[in-house]
């Protein structure tokens, strides 16, 4: 018989932020054969802040003074488009997960008033680790060679993702809600409202990464199949989440227990083998956070 199963997302307000740079001073070195070693946190105020979908802050070089990621206010609030020199900057995009690992794509041109530009490109394959905050990859300067961002000795690290700028204050992030609005606007997606009818709210949709304007997307346990002694669990998942998987004989606050925790998922579906419990009714959940979330 299959167990009883209960949905629960957990959904936080985006909160005050602040601008100190997201790179682990421990992992903030990498080193470049032209240009020596390259920091990502000289300063907590000016070092790289890695984000929900822009990045911004400063490398120093001892050789050639500060590179610039970006200023952290794209032009379309979203993005930079790198299409001219007042909206430049690199973009976290393009999350994807094979079930051991979520990483994302880190692209765009960071400036070098001493170097001039830098680029982010497909060829260098620069990314992060959702799950460890890991970088690696390299970006390529037309002055400088390839500017790697780990290599097997040194690797820069990201502790946090920061979220994007809630400027409406409606716990979803304004980039969000611009990039899933046609046309792009703060007012479709609230706080209280559930603009798609699914049962979840615009705000719970940004903690699990689904569209609140598709009602087909959505957090949802899609099966839970008993075989003997093999329990599987399938939900719909995003790639730009992590998971937690819990359970209760309860209904309570308090009562959950996790059974497993920071699963990356395997696609837009994502199945999980659990261990067998005592034969009685169980609820289980899953929950959803955004990678490396303060």
């Amino acid at each position: 018989m299959n167990a009883p199963v209960f949905l629960l997302f957990l959904a936080a307000a985006v909160g005050p932020l602040v601008a100190a740079t997201t790179i682990d001073t421990s992992d903030r070195y990498a080193w470049a054969a032209n240009l020596g070693w390259t920091n990502w946190a000289a300063s907590p105020a000016s070092g790289v802040v890695i984000g929900e979908y822009v990045c911004f802050g400063h490398i120093w070089v001892a050789n050639c003074g500060w590179t610039s990621l970006g200023d952290g206010t794209p032009a379309d609030g979203i993005r930079y488009s790198n299409s001219n020199g007042s909206d430049f900057g690199v973009n976290i995009r393009d999350a994807y997960s094979d079930g051991t690992t979520t990483r994302a794509k880190v692209r765009g041109l960071a400036y070098s008033s001493n170097i001039g530009w830098i680029s982010f490109e497909d060829i260098g394959n620069p990314e992060i680790s959702l799950v460890t905050g890991r970088l690696s990859g390299s970006a390529w300067s037309a002055n400088c060679g390839w500017i790697p961002l780990s290599d097997t000795t040194n690797f820069l690290r990201s502790t946090k993702i920061r979220p994007g700028e809630d400027g409406d204050m409606d716990g979803i992030a304004d980039a969000f809600e611009l990039e899933l609005s046609v046309p792009a606007t703060l007012t479709k997606y609230t706080f209280v409202g559930d603009y798609d009818g699914d049962g979840h709210s615009d705000v719970e949709e940004y903690v699990a990464g689904t569209n609140p304007g598709d009602s087909r997307s959505n957090l949802a346990i899609i099966s839970f199949v008993v075989s003997g002694d093999n329990h599987t669990l399938t939900w719909a998942s995003s790639p730009s989440r992590i998971y937690r998987v819990c359970s209760s004989l309860t209904l309570l606050p308090g009562f959950w227990t996790t059974l497993l925790n920071d699963i990356a998922p395997d696609s837009d579906i994502t199945s999980r083998q659990l261990t067998p419990e005592p034969q009685q009714k169980r609820f289980y959940r899953v929950e959803a956070r955004a990678p490396l979330s303060p």
